[in-house]
Order: C-alpha cells, then structure tokens, then sequence
C-alpha cells in the first residue's frame, strides 16, 4: 500500500487534475510493485500566494508506505514521477519533483479502527 500526497501551487481543471492523478497512480503501482488496489493519491493544488515564489514550478509528493520497499523501488518512483510529470506537461523539466518518503511500522497505522500490527494477527 502507498498514500501519496502531491502538493503544488500548478493550477488544473477538474479533468487534468484527473489526469494527473491517474499518471501518478500508476507510476506508483509501477514502480512499487503494487496492484492497481493498493494505492491512494490524493492531488493538493495550494492557491496563488499560499506557496513561496519559485524559480521553478514544482510539485512535491510525500509517499507514505511500509518499509518493505527497496532502494531500487524507491528510485524507480522517484523517476516515474518525474517522467509522469514531464508527459503531463509534455515536456522535459518543465516542472520539477521532489519525492519525499515517510516510511511506517505497522505499529504506527490503524485502517478501520485496527492497528495494522492486530490485523495481522
């Protein structure tokens, strides 16, 4: 399983916002070895003046998964999301990435009221 929170001052309509979230989506799967299930993207578009000026739009995207995923998973992530922005935007470094990875114990989840470490029990 992988939440991604994807934060950015990018502006979309309802329809790209779609597209977008459907690239990252499967870029994560992809990249994480997951079913198409196991994913939650959720797409934060901030207001004009609600962000610092940047020499480079950007969108930054907080992963948080379990720590079973490996160096090369994480890297290959971390390309995919590059790669799904720069298809979005149609070009190459238009707008950049940064990947940050919050990786969780089951004993720091609860999904539906259970500690994920009790519901592998």
């Amino acid at each position: 399983m992988a939440t991604v929170t994807a934060v950015t001052a990018q502006q979309f309509t309802k329809e790209e916002a779609a597209r977008l979230v459907d690239l990252i989506g499967r870029a994560t799967t992809d990249s994480l070895d997951l079913a198409p299930q196991y994913k939650d993207i959720y797409l934060q578009s901030l207001p004009e003046g609600f962000t610092t000026k940047l020499e480079q739009p950007r969108i930054t995207f907080f992963v948080y998964t379990a720590p079973n995923k490996t160096q090369e998973q994480k890297r290959r992530l971390i390309q995919a999301y590059q790669a799904a922005v720069d298809t979005f935007y149609g070009g190459a470094g238009k707008v950049g990435t940064v990947v940050i990875f919050k990786i969780h114990d089951d004993v720091n989840v609860g999904v539906n009221g259970t500690m994920r470490l009790d519901a592998k029990k």
